[in-house]
């Protein structure tokens, strides 16, 4: 993962002097839809205490790579994909807005679905194998430190008003993918 950052990517830019590797990482953070899906991440990971942290953020980056991997392999098959994120997402972030804590058993396997979300959106500048790398790497690690983050954020008995805070944010997110769900299928 190091490796990857010490030549420069090529890349659009997304912030005036940022460029490389660092902007690789900003990425999932500044698209909409990738950080919706990493935002949602971070809160099942922080609402749901008895969740193995470590596991679950392996968990995560392994199916961002394999999402990745996918969306290489098989662009077609990925036609509808914004349709299919955004009711993934809203799924997700209801989960992280109703439910208090949120059970392992769904906070879990909603937490890879987002990661492969993350993945078949992650674009590497350039057709060759070492673009892709760089930037599917620069994903997999600021998501896996953010998650780790809200793990850890997580991990204590938060106040009551935090835990409020946490599930108004999971009901806006699955409101906003909703209402960007229903401009998607407007005829």
């Amino acid at each position: 993962v190091l490796a990857a950052g010490t030549t420069p990517a090529l890349g659009h830019p997304l912030l005036p002097g940022v460029s490389g590797y660092p902007a690789l990482m900003l990425h999932p953070l500044l698209i909409t839809p990738q950080a919706l899906a990493l935002i949602t991440a971070m809160l099942l990971i922080a609402r749901s205490p008895a969740l193995s942290r470590w596991r679950t953020v392996l968990a995560f980056v392994a199916a961002l790579g394999i999402g990745h991997i996918a969306q290489g392999m098989l662009p077609a098959l990925f036609t509808y994909y914004w349709i299919a994120a955004s009711a993934l997402i809203a799924i997700a972030a209801t989960l992280a807005a109703a439910l208090d804590p949120v059970p392992p058993r769904l906070a879990f396997p909603a937490i890879v679905v987002l990661g492969a979300i993350i993945g078949l959106d992650t674009h590497g500048e350039g057709s060759g194998l070492w673009p892709r790398l760089q930037a599917v790497s620069a994903a997999g690690l600021a998501s896996a430190l953010l998650l780790l983050a809200a793990g850890f954020v997580g991990g204590y008995a938060l106040p009551r008003p935090l835990r409020i805070l946490a599930r108004i944010l999971g009901a806006w997110i699955a409101a906003a993918t909703i209402m960007i769900l229903a401009f998607a299928l407007k005829p």
